[in-house]
Order: structure tokens, then C-alpha cells, then sequence
């Protein structure tokens, strides 16, 4: 099988070394192909940087970003998406699971949140990112590595003030397998209650996990009290006797991490996720999504939000491209829904303060004309009418389609259109 994959190595030497052909298309050196610059269409990169190579399946690992690619709502190629951050994205990688043939997500929990989008999602769990042996040299007692930046996670960085002060606890940044291996406990403190790649590396490394307890897959995969310990959220006194038990029962301590990476040396290897992943691709097939298109807008929607601080041309070229997709979903005559309704208002009335034109708002006036029951659509009509002085047509669409007087509906379109401008740009 010929495997085009996107945006991590992940697999790519398991799939070769089981013979399959895989290229690996991304932005940094690790990458056969390393993009120098976003938004080139799929066909543009299979022509100029792999001439010759006809892929038979599509990988999207996710990055946790919004897909920069162009063309993947288009190829006849069966596509793949794996959502790894959905605690964070799950808002718009709802919608990518209608533009992906095939959908696995790393978060349990999050699973019904794809219900009503697409009912072809299936969790995948993470796995031990790489293989680490477990070592006999001890340095620390209990460690935490990870991201301690208080703007980006203020209870993490709380939670270990707090601890720090009644037991001695070593936290860092940097290689965790430099670091696992030679410690007594390591300590799991999550953002949202995710089933993160820490749970899987620290028993890779023999060492006993003290993790969170949460659902999101955890207890389906493993056995509190024998792979790992655990805690409740943010409840420090019980971490600081957990910490206490490992030091104080070193053999029952052992005999916990020993159990942890047995379980992952049995089923959480990178093998093993390969494997999975490539019977999904065997059986994959390109699927009629309803509104594969719209769901694609929501992506590039997403996209040129988010770079619009941090590239202002790269976010104009993906607002276009959004807003060709969602035009060319107009027309098409696909189905929409209402969150999808609220974002093509603001990419519309974003699109035409950043071009100077009113595209936007004849955008919104064909989508109005096609839903003519979304009266939110005629609020925005009404509110275009009214900000450049034209009372005449705003009174005429008010009278058409509500039952109050004028002044009333234009007072709710202000309303109505200012607060999804103001909580979708949040």
C-alpha cells in the first residue's frame, strides 16, 4: 500500500518495515517532504515534491492546529484523521470527521461530542511514544515534567506550588526519558482530564505513575493499584500520600511500575498503534458526507482566526480559501447547521473588512435566500442594511419575515450579531 502521511512521523517506520510504501509530508526536518510555506493544495505537492507518487491512503496525524492543506475535502484518496488534542479542538474537529473518510480520537470522552457530525469516530488511544529501558539509578523521588507556565495552565502550576511545600518534588521541562527511568514516582497532572502520552511514558520507563483519576479511557486500558496509582484532581494531600506509600513500600512500588510496563510493552507500543491504524486504512473507503463541504469552511474558518495575530496574509489566503468552500457548499445545495450558520456570518463580515468589499454580505444574502427559515441569516441582512444607513431595505426584510416592529428587530439584530461576532472571535 502507498501511504501519504501529514503532520507527524508517527508509524511511518512500522508501516515501511512491514512493507508498505510511506512518504511523510510536514514542516520540519524529520519529514521526507519539509513545506516551506502553508495552504498548497494536496495535488500541487503529489506533482512538484513526490512526481510519480500515486498514494492509495491519506494520514492526518493531528498537530494540534487546524489542517493546512488544501484539496483534502476534494481527492477520490480514502483519508484518515487521527485527533489527538480533541480536548482542546473539539469544536472544529467535530467537523473534520465529516471531511475525513475515517476519524480515531485519543479522548474517550469527547466521543458524543462527534455524535449528530459523524457516528464513524472511534477512539484510538495514545501509546508509548518511544522505547525507553527502565534503570536502577535513582535520582529524584517524585518528578513532574511538562509545561509549567502559569498563563497556559494555572492549576497545574498551583497544584505543584502546593505540593512543593509539604513534599519534595523535581519539576521540568526537557527529554523525559532522560529523566522517567531515574525516579521513584512521577507525578500526572493533566489539562483537561486527558489520557495524555505522560500516562504511557512513564510506565514505558518502569516507574510508578501517579496520574489523575478521570475516566477518558484510563481505567479501560489499565488497573489502579496494580499499573499505576492515582489521585483525585487537584487534590494535593492525597498526592503527597501517595508519594509517601511509594517511598515507604519500595517492593509493593516496584511491583506496580514492573506491572505498568509489562502492560505497555504488551499492548501501548508505536507497533502496536501501527498495526491498528493500517487495518483501518486496508478497509477504508471515500464516503458521501452531506456537508463535507461547509465542514471543510469550518476548518479554514478556524485557521485564518487563529493566524491572524501571527500572519496576516497567510490568514487572508485561508479566509479565502473558507469562504470559497462554503460558497461552492452553497451552491451545491448541501445542509447546514446552525453552529456552522453563526461562523459563515463572522468569516463573512470578516471577510469583507479584510478585503474592502461586500462579497461577504451577498454570501450571506444567497445563504438567506437558500434558508429563508434561519432567521438568523435575515439578522444579518438586516444589520448589513441598517450599518450602511439603507432603513428602507432593513424595514422591508424586518416586515417580511418578523412579527414585531421594525425598530424591535433591529434592535435584536445589533443584538444577536454582536454577541456571535464577540463569542466566536473569543
Amino acid at each position: 500500500m502507498k501511504i501519504l502521511v501529514f503532520n507527524q512521523d508517527w508509524c511511518v517506520a512500522e508501516w515501511r518495515a512491514a512493507g508498505h510504501d510511506v512518504r511523510s509530508v510536514g514542516f520540519g526536518s524529520q519529514f521526507d517532504v519539509s513545506l516551506n510555506q502553508p495552504l498548497l493544495h494536496i495535488d500541487t505537492i503529489l506533482q512538484h515534491s513526490l512526481p510519480g507518487f500515486e498514494p492509495d491512503r491519506i494520514v492526518f496525524w493531528d498537530n494540534s492546529a487546524p489542517i493546512a492543506v488544501l484539496g483534502i475535502e476534494e481527492t477520490k484518496i480514502p483519508t484518515l484523521f487521527y485527533s489527538v488534542d480533541t480536548h482542546h479542538h473539539v469544536e472544529y474537529h467535530k467537523f473534520l470527521s465529516h471531511v475525513f473518510d475515517r476519524t480515531l480520537v485519543a479522548q474517550q470522552d469527547y466521543l458524543p461530542f462527534f455524535q449528530g457530525y459523524c457516528d464513524e469516530v472511534t477512539w484510538m488511544p495514545l501509546w508509548a511514544s518511544r522505547y525507553v529501558d527502565a534503570s536502577e539509578q535513582i535520582k529524584h523521588d517524585a518528578v513532574f515534567v511538562g509545561n509549567m507556565n502559569a498563563a497556559l495552565n494555572p492549576d497545574r502550576v498551583k497544584f505543584f506550588e502546593d505540593l512543593k511545600k509539604i513534599r519534595n518534588v523535581y519539576t521540568t521541562m526537557g527529554e523525559y526519558w532522560t529523566i522517567f527511568p531515574h525516579a521513584r514516582l512521577v507525578i500526572n497532572q493533566t489539562v483537561k482530564s486527558d489520557l495524555n502520552y505522560r500516562v504511557f511514558e512513564t510506565m514505558m520507563c518502569g516507574t510508578v505513575l501517579l496520574t489523575e483519576r478521570s475516566s477518558n479511557g484510563l481505567y479501560d486500558l489499565f488497573r489502579e493499584g496494580e499499573h499505576f496509582l492515582g489521585y483525585d484532581k487537584g487534590n494535593v494531600q492525597q498526592a503527597a500520600e501517595k508519594i509517601d506509600f511509594v517511598l515507604s513500600h519500595p517492593a509493593e512500588a516496584r511491583e506496580i511500575a514492573q506491572a505498568g510496563r509489562a502492560e505497555i510493552l504488551r499492548a501501548h507500543l508505536p507497533q502496536h498503534r501501527a498495526a491498528y491504524v493500517l487495518k483501518e486504512l486496508e478497509h477504508l473507503e471515500k464516503k458521501n458526507r452531506p456537508f463535507k463541504g461547509y465542514a471543510a469552511f469550518v476548518n479554514f474558518s478556524v485557521l485564518a482566526r487563529r493566524m491572524e495575530k501571527l500572519d496576516m496574509p497567510y490568514s487572508s489566503k485561508a479566509l479565502l480559501q473558507a469562504m470559497r468552500i462554503a460558497d461552492d457548499a452553497r451552491r451545491l445545495g448541501e445542509p447546514i447547521q446552525t453552529d456552522i450558520i453563526y461562523l459563515c456570518i463572522l468569516s463573512a463580515i470578516t471577510y469583507d473588512r479584510t478585503f474592502k468589499t461586500n462579497a461577504g454580505e451577498t454570501f450571506i444574502a444567497a445563504l438567506a435566500e437558500a434558508h429563508p427559515d434561519e432567521k438568523v441569516l435575515q439578522l444579518s441582512r438586516i444589520r448589513s442594511f441598517l450599518n450602511r444607513g439603507d432603513f428602507t431595505g432593513a424595514t422591508r426584510l424586518a416586515e417580511q419575515f418578523f412579527q414585531e416592529q421594525p425598530t424591535q428587530t433591529f434592535r435584536n439584530a445589533e443584538t444577536v450579531i454582536s454577541t456571535i461576532l464577540t463569542e466566536l472571535i473569543q
